[in-house]
């Protein structure tokens, strides 16, 4: 006897065209009892899951989402979800008997024989990892089980389980890894009106990516997975607790269970940054406390362009005798001052350690940043925090004229394209800011109002971060990895959480704090350039009113702004970026409470 049935336990499926990889739970079990349909499936204590269910695989048939925060089971390693009344059984029959006659497939005459059946010309089967049991597609007729044995009729249909949040996958606490190592990861959200904009991976309690880690970004669905790669030279030997991160494009953020694993390289680069221009920089670092160096250097054709060895030093360092190291940098002019026309080079380390041993070579590339010798422009905008501050717009515009009036009597290559400080309120006005922005002569950016990690403005006028990535051409992921068309000097967002998300890349400045403007000029031949935001949200309001500028936060800024473009007491030296923001939180130490500095903290305000 047959009878039909669509009871198919999900465990990975690839969504329309095939362009994004949808994860669900392994070993994911079906059953069936009474009218339920009885799910299971592996899982650990705190874990939570979507569970999500569709009657068909076409767009008329929507995932429907039956709970999206199933908590795993306590005292067991699997978790049990049952999908109430969902099993239908035939006229005269029930729990998996027979007795009635099976209903008609839909379209199919009802006098339809078994003789008739079997000429039916039926779909494909489809791929594993299916539940090898059931045949044909359960929406165009009668199904029959292996072995003969009777089925419960009704239109069961496809079921996913995803975890809730982000996972990294594959790797346990106490692993040794080295050289190029994958990142698979697996993602699970509910909310389809939202985007996966970034996945990171940190050194936990650190907010800074890790170098040489990378990850694409896709269009979130309810669960995603995606392979990012690490090359962990890129960071010092030593143990690590990596944590993977997800943000949305709302700025909500999810974070792996963190976990520890060791890092092994006989070759390693302390500082990562394969950004160069008129020097190249070498700071490559051994395992070994002596023994020889030898290092070949190719161009962009793949032309060998340069050869040098030397010794190691005790510290592991591959120095060169005419250069106090730690490293070494090479000339990167044709000798009267003009920067060499490769666009990248690659770079050859081998290391031989003293007393014999086998050799071991790294290989990477150090990317060229075109060569910026002309003066610089600004561009000043600031876009109203409160919808209903009105008042305030008066203090805001002249404490900004009276802040750029002091930097421009000192610095009149700091003059702003626009001649006073320009209001956002429309996406036109965001348009000729962004033209601006733009220009090749413009290179320092200073924008007060609302923020966030991805976006400025609000949602009546916003400047989304990948706006201005592609608008200027940068790296927007690393900028110590990658050229950068259109790097910046000097930004400062003050805007709440302008330093939590990627803007300092998105303008060419690494997000990396403690650097000094020795790691841009001398080492790398170019241009030294500093990112301030803040990493907290602001109160910019006063309390008495709510329709003032916050006298401290005013006091703070013009702070800042007279001390950087002042000379230190004596007629000394101009003052660091760093030194500025040091004296700006002395004068009003709440205000200055969550400000970051990333790049050069000895940035000149002419430098």
């Amino acid at each position: 006897m047959n009878a039909r049935i669509a009871l198919t336990a999900l465990t990975l499926l690839v969504l329309s065209a095939g362009q994004y990889r949808v994860h669900a739970i392994e070993d994911l079990r079906l059953q069936i009892q009474g009218t339920n349909a009885v799910l299971s499936w592996p899982s650990t204590a705190n874990e939570t899951f979507i569970v999500r269910y569709r009657a068909r695989l076409d767009e008329a048939h929507p995932w429907t989402i039956l709970t999206n925060s199933y908590p795993a089971a306590s005292g067991t390693n699997r978790t049990v979800f049952t999908h109430v009344g969902v099993v239908e059984y035939p006229t005269g029959g029930g729990g998996g008997g027979g007795g009635g006659n099976p209903l008609p497939p839909e379209g199919a005459s009802a006098g339809l024989g078994d003789s008739d059946t079997d000429k039916v010309e039926w779909p494909p089967l489809p791929p594993a990892p299916w539940d090898p049991r059931w045949i044909r597609d359960p929406g165009h007729g009668p199904l029959t089980e292996d072995g003969g044995g009777e089925v419960p009729l009704g239109a069961i249909g496809f079921y996913q389980v995803v975890r809730v949040g982000v996972h990294l996958v594959g790797y346990t606490n106490g692993m040794v890894i080295s050289g190029q190592v994958l990142l698979p990861v697996e993602f699970g959200h509910f909310d389809s009106f939202t985007t996966l904009s970034e996945v990171f991976l940190s050194d936990a309690g650190s907010d800074d990516n890790l170098p040489g880690s990378s990850f694409p970004a896709l269009p979130l669905e309810t669960g995603v997975t995606l392979t990012g790669t690490w090359d962990t030279t890129y960071v010092p030997n030593g143990n690590y607790v990596l944590q993977v991160g997800a943000r949305l494009d709302n700025d909500v953020v999810y974070l792996a269970e963190p976990i520890s694993v060791t890092v092994s390289n006989v070759v390693f680069y302390p500082d990562p940054w394969e950004v160069g221009g008129l020097a190249i920089y070498v700071g490559a670092q051994t395992i070994y406390s002596s023994g020889t160096w030898v290092l070949d250097i190719y161009d962009d054709h793949d032309t060998h362009v340069g050869h040098l060895q030397g010794y190691i030093a005790a510290d592991g360092y591959c120095n060169y005798p005419e250069f106090p190291g730690p490293g070494f940098s090479l000339d990167n002019t044709d000798g009267s001052g003009n920067q060499n026309p490769s666009t990248f080079y690659t770079l050859a380390m081998t290391v031989q350690p003293s007393g014999g041993g086998s050799p071991s070579t790294s290989t990477r590339k150090v990317f060229i940043e075109p060569p910026w010798f002309i003066p610089t422009k600004s561009v000043v905008c600031y876009k109203q925090p409160f919808q209903s501050w009105q008042p305030g717009w008066t203090d805001v515009r002249i404490m900004m004229e009276a802040i750029w009036s002091v930097v421009e009597a000192f610095h009149p290559n700091l003059l702003g394209t626009f001649v006073t400080p320009f209001e956002v309120q429309t996406p036109a006005d965001w348009s000729t800011v962004t033209n601006q922005m733009a220009r090749f002569d413009c290179r320092n950016f200073f924008y007060f109002g609302h923020g966030s990690g991805s976006s400025l403005g609000d949602a009546g006028a916003r400047l989304r971060l990948g706006d201005v990535q592609s608008l200027l051409g940068n790296n927007l992921k690393d900028p110590l990895t990658a050229t950068n068309l259109h790097p910046y000097r000097f930004v400062f967002m003050d805007g709440c959480n302008t330093a939590d998300g990627d803007w300092p890349q998105a303008f060419g400045i690494p997000k990396k704090t403690g650097m000094t403007a020795l790691d841009f000029g001398e080492k790398r031949g170019i241009r030294p350039r500093a990112f301030m935001g803040w990493n907290r949200e602001k109160g910019f309001t006063s309390v008495l009113g709510g329709n003032q500028l916050w006298p401290p936060h005013m006091n703070y800024m013009t702070t800042f702004w007279r001390t950087w473009a002042e000379r230190a007491p004596g007629g000394g030296p101009l003052r660091g970026v760093g030194e500025a923001v040091a004296e700006a939180r002395k004068a009003e130490p709440m205000a200055g409470l969550g400000m970051v500095i990333y790049g050069a903290q000895d940035l000149y305000i002419d430098f």
